[in-house]
């Protein structure tokens, strides 16, 4: 085997029939994305929806606070692509061609791999991407839409993924988006032990921020959600304060610091309830942390005095102190990557050779028994010990001639170089199903 076989070409190999379709805050910011964000936030509505759409064979709907993609099995044309997305956001979505992007065939394996790996997030090292795409996953089971094609590269992204978070580098230089607000609100206060926070959501990015501020020392911890059995269990593992939905009005004004990672409809908060909020606190001021997509707090209230809002955009520059050990660790994850992603292509062009490989072996392994049966025919009888030596001679004789057409034909497929082979090899051995029904009828005649 060569040690260092050739890079797998576009154009030198079988394409893979994977799509990526979608918008992230690469191509599109927050005020962007929240007009393609789904109706609700629970995957499995917007992948039954998407089950429902003609002519989809397999797919995964991807929905977080910076990404929404879909990932599809086949080669769905431009404008089925374009329709898709509105079928799974369960809305129009008018929003300029130039913010979506599309890869197919080895590009779209490749963006799998390192959304799985979190080298495409904003923040590289954060653990939440690989548990959003595998709850995905789960979704798209259950509507019945997992294709074989889309399971293989998954099932290898997500091995390559939990490989790659053994870096302590990548995984430390950003823990999370909750995190980071966190970090932000401690360069801003300083000490947070006498600060009140009150955390609008439980679901996972709340409580990985809830748990955070906990261990920074936030002195009193008020967290409201939704389902208000979710926000007891939260307050009871740390000590806070459960609140209903309906209570956030009322007690805001105790927040020095809101952290909000939920969806609503509208504002939570808008300009003029915030304004309500600030006069009864006197002026103290407050940090507001909006990481929801679509955002519940109005931008509006960035221009109250004494009101600090920050969307997931705005909190690049606290990311950005962590760059150098980021993308000193990205670096490493990046070609670790590539690397994987030629092995899963190589294994793929190998199996697509696997078929030809056999039918050589057959054909050889045909020729040789009508051969044998010739000579017997010949020879007259035989005895065990003749026999023996003579199925051992022609099996010999054969293993050595197919070495070198099969040794080469592997090599050429795990080297990327498969690309017309298999039907140049089916050609140069008759292996055509014409060729084989030709074969079969002279051996019924000889026979």
């Amino acid at each position: 085997m060569n040690p260092n076989p050739a890079p797998i070409r576009p154009d030198a190999a079988p394409e893979p029939a994977l799509v990526v379709y979608g918008l992230s805050h690469h191509t599109a910011a927050v005020d962007v994305r929240e007009r393609a964000a789904p109706l609700d936030a629970d995957p499995a509505r917007g992948t039954a929806r998407l089950a429902e759409a003609p002519g989809v064979e397999g797919a995964l709907l991807l929905s977080t606070c910076n990404r929404l993609e879909i990932w599809l099995a086949g080669q769905p044309d431009a404008g089925q692509l374009a329709a898709l997305l509105p079928c799974a956001a369960g809305h129009a979505i008018e929003i300029a061609a130039e913010h979506f992007y599309e890869y197919r065939g080895r590009a779209a394996v490749r963006h799998i791999f390192r959304v799985c790996a979190s080298l495409d997030s904003r923040w590289v090292g954060e653990p939440q991407i690989l548990g959003q795409v595998k709850q995905a996953y789960q979704a798209s089971h259950r509507a019945g839409l997992m294709h074989p094609e889309l399971e293989s590269a998954l099932q290898r992204a997500f091995s390559v993924a939990k490989r790659l978070r053994g870096d302590p580098e990548l995984v430390g230089a950003s823990a999370s988006l909750g995190h980071a607000a966190v970090d932000l609100a401690g360069g801003i206060f300083g000490s947070l032990r006498d600060k009140t926070v009150l955390l609008l959501g439980a679901g996972k990015m709340g409580q990985l921020a809830a748990r955070y501020l906990r261990r920074q020392g936030a002195r009193r911890l008020l967290i409201a959600n939704r389902t208000r059995e979710r926000a007891q269990a939260l307050a009871r593992e740390l000590e806070g304060e459960s609140l209903g939905w309906d209570e956030i009005l009322r007690r805001t004004a105790e927040a020095d610091i809101v952290l909000a990672c939920a969806q609503a409809d509208g504002y939570v908060l808008d300009r003029a309830r915030m304004a309500a909020v600030l006069h009864a606190r006197r002026q103290r001021p407050v940090l507001l942390l909006d990481l929801s997509v679509p955002r519940i707090l109005d931008p509006a209230i960035h221009s109250l005095e004494n009101a600090f809002l920050y969307n997931v955009d705005d909190l690049r520059v606290e990311l950005d102190r962590h760059r150098e050990q980021r993308q000193r660790a990205a670096a490493r994850a990046e070609i670790q990557t590539e690397e994987e992603v030629d092995k899963y292509l190589r294994r793929l062009h190998s199996r697509d050779l696997t078929p030809t490989l056999r039918a050589l072996q057959a054909k050889a392994e045909d020729l040789r028994q009508r051969e044998l049966q010739r000579l017997r025919a010949r020879l007259g009888g035989l005895t065990p010990e003749q026999e023996q030596a003579l199925d051992d001679l022609t099996q010999g004789l054969m293993r050595k001639w197919l070495h070198a057409p099969l040794a080469g034909l592997r090599q050429a497929a795990a080297d990327g170089q498969s690309a017309g082979l298999i039907e140049m090899a089916e050609r140069l051995f008759d292996l055509t199903p014409e060729a084989t029904k030709a074969d079969e009828a002279i051996h019924d005649v000889e026979s």
